[in-house]
């Protein structure tokens, strides 16, 4: 690990976690579809410093996401801001900004099949 900055983020350890966090505006939020998108130079910062887990700040409600699912799903795309990764919402865990767990939402939500009978 040589690169200790990310640009746009604020790096912290936390339970022995290297967490990369940045605060969104309602324009950073893809909306076809529903995604965080990030240009491909940062995710190379964050896997040179380390980082463990991506926390995007919105209004009232965190999202966060391990780097390794992140690398996993995100796709690539370009719309004119060169080229970035985006990962769906429906794989990021989501609490509150206080700290309260959102379960409707995020990665960690589990999809249940219902009885029909």
């Amino acid at each position: 690990m040589t690169t200790t900055i990310v640009p746009h983020h604020r790096l912290r350890r936390q339970g022995g976690f290297l967490i990369a966090t940045r605060y969104a505006k309602p324009n950073h939020l893809l909306q076809k579809p529903p995604a965080w998108s990030y240009n491909v130079e940062v995710i190379e910062a964050m896997k040179e410093a380390g980082v463990d887990v991506m926390e995007v700040i919105f209004g009232d409600r965190v999202f966060s996401c391990p780097l390794e699912r992140f690398l996993r799903y995100a796709r690539r795309h370009n719309r004119g801001w060169g080229d970035q990764l985006f990962l769906p919402l429906q794989y990021w865990d989501t609490r509150s900004l206080d700290g309260s767990e959102l379960p409707q939402e995020g990665g960690s939500s589990k999809l249940v099949q219902l009885a029909l009978f």
